[in-house]
């Protein structure tokens, strides 16, 4: 190899993307391998190649999501939601009122009541 090969610092920074001084840095750390010649550092390309290609990482896919989703409930859903899950192959349902227990289990039927009168206010009279 002959020294008209050998990169500077802003030659590296400038293939890499990266400032001079985080060239420097890395040099310094020794992850990529450097010439020291007096104060000037020179970089072999193959060295800068090389450094290179360890950084790349492959982001991997996320795998694609499929729902099973075979009913659905949608109590107080409008008719264009009911649609759309029709479209989809789902089967939608209203849920069952609830039912509430008293003690031991048993069944308790709510009734409506009628509101039980107000008491009214009674002006004083002086």
């Amino acid at each position: 190899m002959s020294d008209a090969a050998m990169l500077s610092a802003g030659h590296v920074a400038g293939l890499l993307g990266i400032s001079r001084r985080h060239v420097y840095a890395l040099a310094h750390r020794g992850d990529l391998p450097s010439y020291r010649f007096g104060d000037a550092i020179r970089f072999d390309p193959s060295d800068v190649e090389a450094y290179k290609s360890a950084c790349r990482t492959v982001v991997p896919q996320p795998p694609s999501v499929r729902l099973s989703i075979r009913t659905v409930n949608v109590a107080n859903a409008n008719d264009e939601l009911r649609a759309y899950f029709k479209r989809m192959g789902i089967k939608t349902r209203d849920p069952a009122p609830r039912r509430f227990r008293g003690k031991r289990g048993q069944k308790v039927r709510l009734t409506p009541t009628s509101p039980s009168p107000q008491p009214t206010r009674q002006e004083s009279v002086s």
